[in-house]
């Protein structure tokens, strides 16, 4: 037997007519022990059919049964099919190459996938996916082992490294279902006669049943983009004007920064958007008069770059023993870590820390001076404000 999910199949056995019941699902599984869980002091909803390997092993998965609210009643209808599939050990293959507990979400890519968010206890990355005929599947990914905290509060590369803890699929919706209420012994006919077909009715996604939503989603960059608060960001960057070194003053500075987020043409930007405003805000006075300034993709450390540092501690660099260039070769660019680690380090004997951000929209490096005293300061900025500024 072949232990795969899909949207549409279970162990090759179609969906979404399988019915509930156990002599049922003992002809669909018979190398499979199969048993009837009901929690106590819970509805009857959240009964279930458990199912293990032979020989009492650990649970490979559960299915619930189709219910539908009946409004005279006060109560649920049961309507003799199953709803939907928890699945629960690594044994069973989600889509024919995932697994609980391997697959991590830098790794998961589903094209009828329509939504990544948060679960609502915010302790799970969920990826929705959704097919036709209306059958759907969750996707849930923990944090990485060892992580602790909030799980909004992760940086990209935790993201990609969470790992897939618990999946469900739902089956189709009580529309495309025979009708209801169907005794246990047409259950077991019907089984018996999809037994005799399990072949043919294994039905399987394929690339034209994805959801109508343009381009695959990412996992990581939506879930990267979810978890960026604004407003927490746009604090960090009021921040910014006390914590970085700059030649103008700190109040017209903030001033600046405060027009940058009153300008902002979207509600809701992303961590990148954000920072790009704050770029194209820099007053025009002078270039070293703003907390963040750039040099050219393409300029040299003992040119260009050393240029804008002395120009940027202008204020401060009467009596400091500035970096020593001719250690460096002429030539040396900036993406040469060798030689900018070698820049920053001397900086750092002289009490500055430099802070170098990847290449912008507008093809150049955006960098950051601040005090060594300022360090643990400088990382809660970097932290809350999301930007990809990082210590030469």
């Amino acid at each position: 037997m072949k232990l795969d999910v899909n949207y549409y199949s279970i162990l090759g056995f179609s969906l979404p007519h399988l019915p509930y019941f156990q002599s049922a699902m003992k002809v669909a599984f018979p190398e499979l022990e199969i048993s009837y869980r009901k929690l106590e002091d819970q509805d009857q909803t959240d009964a279930d059919f458990e199912f293990r390997q032979a020989g009492d092993g650990p649970v490979l998965f559960d299915i619930c049964q189709a219910t539908s609210w009946n409004e005279q009643a006060g109560t649920y209808n049961y309507d003799g099919y199953s709803a939907f599939i928890r699945v629960q050990h690594a044994d069973v293959s989600l889509l024919g190459k995932y697994h609980l507990e391997e697959t991590r979400l830098k790794d998961f890519v589903d094209p009828n996938c329509y939504e990544v968010n948060f679960d609502p206890r915010e302790t799970s990355v969920v990826c929705y996916g959704k097919v036709k005929g209306g059958y759907s599947g969750s996707f849930y990914f923990s944090p990485p082992e060892g992580y602790s905290g909030n799980i909004k509060a992760m940086n990209a590369e935790q993201f990609r490294e969470c790992v897939l803890s618990f999946a469900t699929f739902s089956f189709a919706p009580k529309s495309s279902r025979p009708e209801p209420f169907i005794s246990e012994v047409e259950g077991l006919g019907l089984m018996t006669e999809m037994a005799a077909e399990r072949e043919t009715n294994a039905a399987r996604p394929s690339e034209s049943d994805a959801a109508q939503q343009g381009a695959i989603l990412n996992p990581v960059d939506e879930i990267v983009r979810k978890s960026f608060d604004c407003r927490k960001a746009i604090g960090a960057y009021a921040r910014l004007a006390n914590l970085a070194v700059h030649t103008s003053a700190k109040t017209k500075a903030k001033q600046a920064l405060k027009n940058a987020f009153e300008n902002l043409e979207v509600d809701h930007p992303s961590a990148e958007e954000l920072f790009n405003a704050l770029v194209d805000a820099t007053p025009n006075d002078t270039p070293t008069d703003w907390p963040i300034f750039s040099v050219d993709w393409k300029a040299t450390i003992t040119g260009d770059i050393d240029f804008a540092v002395q120009s940027q501690l202008a204020k401060v660099a009467k009596g400091l023993t500035l970096p020593d260039t001719s250690v460096i070769p002429k030539e040396a660019g900036i993406t040469e870590a060798e030689h900018l680690r070698c820049y920053a380090s001397q900086l750092e004997d002289i009490g500055y820390d430099l802070y170098f951000g990847g290449l912008n929209s507008d093809d150049s490096h955006k960098l950051i001076i601040a005090p060594l005293v300022n360090r643990k300061k400088m990382a809660l900025f970097i932290k809350d404000s999301a930007c990809s500024m990082c210590r030469a």
